[in-house]
């Protein structure tokens, strides 16, 4: 992608419940992962969340829906294309789930699991953070599952980036991990945050807190610069190019970083209410594009130009 100046809306779409993740297909279509309430008009509490149903809906190029699945047990957090013919879902409950590529369901995985969050795939290993503190590894053919705690069960683990042979995940508490095959080898403390995104930008690591800094750690998690201070929460976040970055806010804000530090703003001024979570950003390189997720019920289109 081309170094962007300026951000400009060309489409919005409404697909039916907050949306949390979308995911592009090889054939221009994308994957959406909806949790089917109103996000915006109703209370934020466990048991709202708990009885909330998830769905997938693919749409294509043009923000038409073309396919949905059929309603899931709960809030769907992540999305997966494993092959041609199937579809890996993760929902907020723990469920997993395989859809076909018509979306209809192929099998639940029987595994025991209290909310997957963030995931990656290595080759043919499914990379996932827990509810429960921990990192799950889940053999996409034998369906085994090892589980490595990284801290205290009652603290949520969140991103998680792979690099080469280690994995650089972050929890709700601050706590910053690099794990090299099944074992932790390094933990350092952000601080009295939340970490949220993490991302591999300059040859070093871009953490996201919920507290609005970005900060810059060298390669062995050693140094530790400020590299940006956003008023609100940085919530999603995604690479451009070499030396641009862009993340959405909790109020609804994108924005774009410059390697030097310097920024462009989509400033949130729609008729909504104040927070509008931007959950996931998906980069359409060729077309100098993003799609954007918002958790109160839109999938947004900017041109960079």
């Amino acid at each position: 992608m081309e170094k962007a100046t300026k951000i400009e809306l060309i489409a919005e779409m409404h697909p039916g419940g907050a949306v949390y993740q979308v995911i592009d297909e090889l054939d221009g279509n994308f994957l959406l992962g909806l949790g089917l309430w109103d996000r915006a008009n109703e209370e934020h509490i466990p048991k709202v969340k708990d009885s909330t149903k998830g769905q997938v809906v693919r749409i294509n190029k043009d923000n038409k829906v073309i396919a949905k699945s059929p309603e899931l047990s709960n809030i769907i957090y992540q999305l997966m294309p494993v092959d041609d013919n199937k579809i890996f879902v993760g929902c907020r409950s723990g469920e997993l789930v395989y859809l076909n590529k018509d979306l209809s369901l192929k099998n639940r995985i029987n595994f025991d699991s209290t909310g997957l969050y963030f995931w990656l795939r290595d080759q043919d290993v499914l990379v996932a953070t827990m509810r429960t503190g921990s990192v799950l590894f889940f053999d996409l053919n034998t369906e085994q599952a090892d589980i490595v705690q990284v801290v205290d069960p009652n603290i949520r683990m969140w991103p998680i980036l792979k690099d080469g042979e280690k994995y650089i995940t972050g929890s709700y508490r601050g706590h910053l991990a690099m794990l090299e095959g099944r074992d932790v080898t390094k933990m350092v403390d952000v601080g009295n945050a939340s970490i949220w995104t993490i991302d591999e930008f300059m040859n070093r690591y871009l953490v996201g807190t919920a507290k609005g800094e970005l900060f810059s750690y060298d390669k062995d998690l050693v140094t530790k610069d400020l590299f940006y201070k956003n008023h609100t929460s940085i919530s999603s976040t995604a690479i451009l190019n070499e030396s641009q970055m862009m993340f959405g806010d909790l109020e609804g804000n994108l924005h774009i970083l410059n390697s030097d530090g310097s920024s462009i703003h989509y400033q949130h001024s729609f008729p909504e209410k104040k927070k509008n979570t931007i959950w996931w950003i998906t980069p359409e390189h060729e077309k100098q594009q993003a799609r954007v997720a918002y958790s109160n019920g839109q999938v947004r289109t900017f041109k960079l130009r």
